[in-house]
C-alpha cells in the first residue's frame, strides 16, 4: 500500500484551510488597524496645520468677527492690515480657509479633519484677545469622542473691532 487514504486527504485539506483563514484574518485585521491609524495621524497632521495657520492669521489680525450662518453654525472673520479677510468656518470634510481681498478669492484651504462640531469662542479686552476653537470629532463604528481646543491671542494693540453679527444670505 503505497497511495494516501481520502480521508488523510480531507484531514489535512481541513488542517490547511483552517491556517489559510487564520493568515487571512489576522492580515486583514493589521491593515484595517494600518489603515485606522493613518486616518488618524493623517487628522492629527491637519489639525496641527489648522492650530498654526490659525494662529498666525490670528497674531495678524487687526479686527476679529463671528457671524451667525444662516444654515447654522457660526463663521470666524478676521481682517489683515492689507485689506485682506480671511474666513474660517465647516465644512462637510472639516475646517475651511478662504482668504479674499474685496470680491476676489485669493486663496482657499481645506483642513480635513473629518466629521466635526466647532465651537468659535471671541474673549473681549483688556488682557489679549483670545479666540478659542474646539473641535469634537466623533469616530463612526467606536462612538469615541475627540476633542480639540485651539486657542489663538492677537494683542490688543492690532484690535481694532470685535462684533458678533449675523451673516446676510
Amino acid at each position: 500500500r503505497a497511495g494516501v487514504t481520502l480521508i488523510e486527504l480531507i484531514v489535512v485539506m481541513t488542517v490547511l484551510s483552517v491556517v489559510w483563514l487564520s493568515i487571512t484574518t489576522v492580515l486583514y485585521t493589521l491593515y484595517r488597524a494600518d489603515h485606522r491609524l493613518r486616518d488618524d495621524l493623517q487628522c492629527e497632521f491637519a489639525m496641527d496645520r489648522l492650530a498654526n495657520r490659525l494662529r498666525l492669521d490670528a497674531h495678524a489680525a487687526r479686527s476679529a468677527s463671528l457671524l451667525d450662518l444662516a444654515e447654522g453654525g457660526h463663521e470666524l472673520v478676521l481682517s489683515i492690515a492689507d485689506e485682506r479677510n480671511i474666513h474660517y468656518g465647516q465644512s462637510d470634510e472639516g475646517v475651511y480657509r478662504i482668504v479674499r481681498k474685496g470680491a476676489a478669492t485669493l486663496h482657499q484651504d481645506l483642513f480635513r479633519v473629518g466629521r466635526v462640531t466647532e465651537d468659535w469662542e471671541l474673549s473681549s479686552p483688556p488682557d489679549p484677545w483670545v479666540l478659542v476653537l474646539t473641535l469634537t470629532t466623533r469616530e463612526g463604528r467606536s462612538q469615541s469622542t475627540r476633542v480639540r481646543r485651539i486657542k489663538a491671542a492677537v494683542a490688543p494693540t492690532h484690535i481694532t473691532e470685535f462684533k458678533t453679527t449675523e451673516a446676510s444670505s
